[in-house]
């Protein structure tokens, strides 16, 4: 029993997440930077699942231009 997207399950997506966060958080480099592409992986696979296209942007600044998230 679960969730399924398409053909492949969520719980599937999160532990391939959770493969992909512990292979570079054992790497060198920044932590936060680490976390990009296992978090672009796991919810354009879940957007995949779901029929639609996600596109991630790295770095995007708030509308008012102060800050990037």
């Amino acid at each position: 029993m679960g969730i399924y997207l398409a053909e492949v399950s969520f719980a599937s997506l999160v532990q391939q997440y959770g493969i992909a966060v512990r292979a570079k958080l054992n790497g060198p480099g920044e932590p936060e930077a680490a976390l990009a592409s296992p978090i672009e992986a796991l919810i354009g696979g879940v957007g995949n699942g779901l029929g639609l296209k996600v596109v991630s942007h790295n770095e995007v600044r708030e509308m008012g231009g102060v800050g990037s998230p």
